[in-house]
């Protein structure tokens, strides 16, 4: 009888234990499966996030730099961009600067911590200074408006007019409601100041530059912002100004000059978007490797601040697959140990009878081995089945899960900002988890479905993994049998 047919005849007349092993490979297969499944679903959803608000790196001031603090302005700023854009897969550009704050004499914004001081105060000097700080914003410069995190995640939403471009100079972006309580439009104007208040501290009666700036554009806020007296009236989120990245750097080159000082090695942060993800890391290494850029006090690290809030969901779940899947792979091998060396005991005869008719001992392993991947083919059958049918469902599940715990902890802030409204007393716990909401954090939305769907590599990775487990444990032991006589064996069935 060749190695198939005994393959095939244990089977048949040992249809209890087959069937044992036939359900444990059967659930540590779908489990496998499954694990696989929901880690590929979040791996999909983090290259959807990176895609859809843009996998990008940043250059900015290196704050740990020791050595001498060079001086950047706008042509230097502007070289550094176009030098690292020559580095081949680099999409686009977007300059930030926000070092810098002007004094609006016109304008009036919605109240914080300085009209919340000017109550207090008795001081006439102080009083004159509070009112001024009422008026003082610090806007946001940008060459591309539309790609700021604000307007990527929708926290700020472009209602009229349009974003700020590159070749934009002096304008600005304010909010509905600033507009509102100043009756101002499209194509309006608004001036600007900085004071030596604003750049050293000193009096704020000395004007060290104005600037006027066109209004372009008109955003509304679409979260509800918790404030109360010690919010400052610049991190108001209806109080956000964005102006011409051009203009920013020109006004804090102003106030270096006058101080004969430098703020900052760069009075601005450079993101640099790439067209895929899954090389940004090796762009970042050839653009650290131009010899064209001094990197003197910069430095360059990967940017997601963007989405990173949609991240935690997905990491979680990232996390649970990886653990089920080394868990159940610990599992697989512990009960495949278990469960063959207890049935080579009860095949000891039937080892000894072939060993003695001359069956070779390789020919004896490849029998065993063939029956269990008999069994596992069988096994991964109904695994395919199985999962096919729930893993998308229990996937999604899990991330709903997930997305729930934190739109919980949205809703107890909310309910600890109601109490302190009314005047109930809060516990410091209470507090201190209120305050992450005291100033705008921009937060993209995490993903609501996972695509969980089984892949043939899915089912190919699983299927090496415990055929390779399969013939170690099987080796192993059977081998602690057949490496006696068949005398040895049979006299001690």
């Amino acid at each position: 009888m060749n190695t198939w047919k005994r393959a095939v005849t244990y089977l048949v007349k040992n249809k209890v234990r087959c069937v044992l092993l036939l359900l444990v490979l059967a659930v540590i297969s779908t489990i496998m499966m499954f694990s696989l499944c929901l880690k590929n679903g979040v791996q999909e959803s983090v290259e959807n996030l990176q895609e859809t608000y843009g996998s990008n790196f940043v250059v900015k001031e290196d704050v740990k730099n020791e050595g001498e603090r060079p001086r950047f302005d706008e042509k230097t700023i502007q070289n550094i961009c176009d030098n690292i854009q020559k580095t081949e897969k680099i999409q686009d550009t977007c300059i930030e600067v926000r070092r810098l704050s002007f004094y609006y004499d016109k304008l009036e914004f919605l109240q914080g911590l300085s009209a919340e001081v000017m109550k207090i105060d008795e001081d006439p000097e102080m009083l004159e200074e509070d009112y001024y700080y009422t008026k003082v914003m610090m806007p946001y410069g940008y060459n591309k408006s539309e790609l700021s995190h604000y307007f990527q995640t929708n926290t700020l939403e472009l209602i009229e007019g349009r974003h700020i471009c590159e070749t934009d100079r002096n304008v600005v972006i304010i909010s509905d409601k600033v507009a509102e309580k100043n009756h101002l439009k499209i194509g309006d104007h608004i001036t600007g100041e900085v004071s030596e208040l604003i750049a050293n501290g000193g009096d704020m009666n000395i004007i060290l530059g104005k600037v006027e700036l066109e209004i372009i554009g008109i955003f509304h806020a679409n979260i509800t912002q918790v404030t109360n007296e010690y919010t400052i009236e610049w991190e108001i989120i209806e109080n956000l100004q964005f102006v011409d990245a051009v203009t920013m750097v020109e006004m804090t080159r102003v106030c270096d000059e006058y101080n004969d000082e430098v703020w900052s090695p760069l009075p601005a942060t450079l993101y640099f978007y790439v067209d895929n993800p899954d090389e940004l890391e090796a762009i970042i290494k050839r653009v650290k490797e131009r010899e064209d850029i001094d990197w003197e006090g910069l430095m360059v690290e990967v940017n997601d601040s963007t989405y990173q809030s949609a991240l935690s969901p997905l990491q979680t779940i990232n996390g649970l697959a990886v653990f089920l899947f080394v868990f159940i792979l610990i599992v697989c091998v512990v009960l495949l140990t278990l469960i063959l060396r207890m049935w080579m005991k009860t095949r000891k005869k039937e080892m000894g009878i072939l060993l003695s008719i001359g069956v070779g001992q390789k020919k004896i392993i490849c029998q065993f081995l063939l029956e269990g991947f008999i069994i596992l083919f069988i096994a991964v059958l109904l695994s395919v089945g199985v999962t096919a049918t729930v893993s998308d469902k229990v996937g999604n599940r899990i991330l709903e899960q997930m997305n729930g715990a934190e739109k919980s902890r949205r809703e107890q802030q909310e309910e600890i900002k109601e109490r302190i409204e009314k005047g109930e007393v809060a516990s410091e716990e209470e507090y201190m988890t209120l305050v992450d909401q005291l100033t705008v954090v921009t937060e993209v939305e995490a993903p609501e479905e996972l695509a969980c769907n089984l892949t043939y590599s899915n089912v190919v990775t699983t299927v090496v993994i415990l055929m390779i487990v399969l013939i170690i444990v099987t080796i192993v032991s059977s081998r602690e049998i057949l490496k006696m006589r068949p005398k040895d064996i049979l006299s001690s069935v």
